[in-house]
């Protein structure tokens, strides 16, 4: 190996079914629609441009509530799932991070990095409501 060059083995990445059974880990939830527009007037109060397509909640019944606000007349919206490490959710608690730890969230929302909710992901097409 040449100076400076460092061994990089990559581990076997973890089959859905093995995350999905694990009771080590949790199930975390969000509603997304990319047919939606980014609403700047929301800006650092409840939103973050940047932080798009990274909130996450543990709780169903926040999930149900954010989902039927933006359902309605909207296609195209889906239900997304990843599975965390019990261990590492602290790390992601929205209300402790310092991006967002000064805007109006609840408790049980997290922002999870591409890099850990990647290997989990797994989207399910939401319904739509035209009225």
């Amino acid at each position: 190996m040449a100076e400076g060059q460092e061994l990089f083995i990559q581990k076997e990445p973890r089959s859905l079914v093995d995350m999905y059974t694990d009771p080590n880990y949790i199930t975390l939830y969000r509603y997304e629609n990319p047919n939606i527009p980014y609403v700047p007037r929301r800006e650092g109060t409840v939103s973050k441009k940047g932080l798009v397509g990274t909130w996450f909640t543990d709780n169903l019944d926040d999930l149900k509530a954010y989902a039927l606000m933006r359902i309605k007349g909207q296609k195209g919206g889906i239900f997304v799932v990843v599975r965390v490490k019990k261990d590492d959710l602290g790390n992601y608690g929205a209300t402790k991070l310092p991006e967002t730890k000064d805007m109006d969230i609840e408790p049980g929302n997290y922002i999870i990095p591409e890099q850990v909710r990647a290997n989990s992901r797994v989207e399910m097409p939401a319904f739509f409501k035209s009225s």
